[in-house]
């Protein structure tokens, strides 16, 4: 019950930053997560290479996460 709740807060609180974020991190961190795209599908959609696209991932999944952990967003 305990991780449950713990992930259904995280959920909510990735619910209010999402706005916040960029289009290409959305685009990103949808693409990758939800749609499943590869790399080299976001890459394409991006138009960058695979690799520049790895390194973006990484970049938008740190903003989203410090904003997720800084506390500047009530739930």
């Amino acid at each position: 019950m305990d991780e449950y709740l713990l992930a259904r807060e995280r959920v909510d609180r990735l619910r209010i930053i999402w706005p916040k974020l960029g289009e290409e991190d959305r685009l990103l961190l949808e693409g990758k997560y939800l749609l499943e795209y590869s790399s080299a599908e976001l890459g394409e959609r991006l138009g960058c290479q695979s690799a520049s696209v790895r390194m973006k991932l990484t970049r938008a999944r740190r903003r989203a996460l410090k904003w997720m952990t800084e506390g500047e967003v009530e739930p």
